[in-house]
């Protein structure tokens, strides 16, 4: 079974553009899987001034991520994506599954950490992604990912979803 490296992925200090939560999956995936999402330049704080762009979905998917169908989920494996709507109604923040009910990622003007998947951030998951390559080859626990969304994010969340994949 494959282990992943994250451990050197934590305490970074962040900056725009070159350690943030997209240049961390980045990393992520290209030192665990050898996998390369493609870089984008975009402006600090973005959504504020570009709210139609969806760079994560579009640079993961272009990298060959998959979304997960939460609805058949019965398990998150570590490696898998995580998307989430911080301060928007869209994608803006980023994080890589890890296992073990936790999540690395990297906080806008923290250091990078892994944290707990609950709460907040639960309610702020918009989706979920895998790839093929990033396989660990076991399941860590299981999760029904719906139930634990609050209502209004569950129903969101399935709009979203079901736009992205039309």
């Amino acid at each position: 079974m494959k282990t992943i490296a994250y451990g050197h992925l934590t305490n970074l200090a962040w900056k725009h553009g070159e350690a943030d939560c997209f240049q961390l999956i980045r990393r992520f995936y290209a030192e665990n899987f050898q996998i390369d999402i493609p870089n984008v330049n975009y402006q600090d704080e973005w959504w504020n001034t570009e709210p139609e762009k969806d760079y994560f979905t579009q640079n993961v998917r272009s990298a060959g991520f998959q979304p997960v169908l939460t609805e058949a989920l019965t398990a998150m494996k570590p490696g898998w994506g995580l998307l989430f709507a911080q301060g928007a109604a869209f994608v803006t923040h980023c994080g890589v599954w890890i296992g073990n009910g936790s999540f690395l990622h990297h906080p806008r003007n923290e250091p990078s950490r892994i944290e707990r998947w609950a709460g907040r951030w639960q309610g702020r998951t918009v989706s979920i992604w895998h790839h093929p390559q990033a396989s660990v080859g076991s399941t860590v626990e299981t999760l029904d990912m719906i139930s634990l969304m609050p209502a209004g994010k569950r129903e969101r969340y399935r709009e979203i979803l079901a736009s992205r994949l039309a």
